[in-house]
Order: C-alpha cells, then structure tokens, then sequence
C-alpha cells in the first residue's frame, strides 16, 4: 500500500481545506482492498438508501458526537506500538458498549493535526494517531442499520495446531 505524500502542512485555519494527518493514508489500495471497499459502499447504500449520502457530513462532523478519544504515540516510538494502540482503541470502545454508548474510530478525526494540537494542547512529539468518537447511537438513523460482511476466517488467518 503506497503512502500518501504531504507537502504542506494545514494553514493557520479552523477548519483547512487541505489535511495531512499524522499517520500517512494510503494513495493506492492493493486491489482485493479497493474491491472490498468499493463493495462496502455498496453494500451502505443498498442498506440505509438514501441516509447513505449523509455518511460524508455524519463523518465530517464527527458523527454528532459529544465527546472524542485522541489516541496518540510518541514519535520516538516504532510502528509496532501502533499495535499497542489498536488494542487500546479496541478497549475503549467495548467500555463505552459496556456503558451503553456508541463509539467509531474514524481517520477523519484527525485529518487536521496542526488544529488538534493548537486546540488541545498536543506537543509536537506526539502524533495523533485516531480519533474515537463516542455518543449514543442513533439507532432510528438507517446508516446504523448497516453490518458489513465478514470474510471467513480460512480467508484471512493460518491456524495450525488446532483440531477441528
């Protein structure tokens, strides 16, 4: 997967029209990725109809949501400690299920690193990694209604040593 490249930086701007977050997107997904996604698109607009046009301004404006978790990692750090953040994110999210709330980790939420670490104090030794938005779940809206599909596991995990 190829890296976005940044050449600049956000301007001095609420809300800049151009962004480079911290952790570079992808330019280019390997096929089978594009295939799936394009497939989820799908899938949304197929399922909640015309709701699926507001996914963009829903994402946007943070789901609506009254609170939002920055994960962040020193820089100094390697790749791997991304892994340590995954794991983080993935608990924080199941707490909030556990207390009856929403959450979604969105890369959109922190598109505009240069904003986030003037508003919230971020020193420039971290990078801002995911956002975690959190609220309770519209559950009338029909883009909630949607449940991507799972690929079987043969599909995406070896497992040796374990008896049927």
């Amino acid at each position: 997967m190829e890296a976005a490249p940044c050449p600049h930086r956000s301007p001095p701007a609420i809300l800049p029209a151009l962004s480079c977050p911290d952790l570079p997107r992808a330019v280019k997904w390997p096929e089978e990725h594009s295939q799936r996604i394009a497939g989820l698109h799908a899938g949304i607009a197929q399922e909640a109809g015309e709701a699926a046009k507001q996914f963009g301004e829903l994402n946007a404006n943070f789901f609506y949501a009254p609170a939002v978790v920055y994960l962040c990692m020193d820089k100094t750090l390697t790749p791997w400690s991304i892994f340590d953040l995954g794991a983080v994110s993935q608990s924080i999210m199941l707490a909030t299920e556990e207390h009856g709330l929403g959450s979604i980790a969105a890369i959109s939420l922190v598109r505009h690193p240069d904003v986030l670490r003037r508003e919230l104090s971020i020193p420039d030794t971290l990078s801002i990694i995911i956002g975690i938005a959190i609220g309770y779940e519209d559950t009338r809206h029909l883009i909630n209604k949607f449940r991507s599909s799972r690929r079987p596991l043969e599909e995406v995990a070896v497992l040796k040593g374990f008896s049927n």
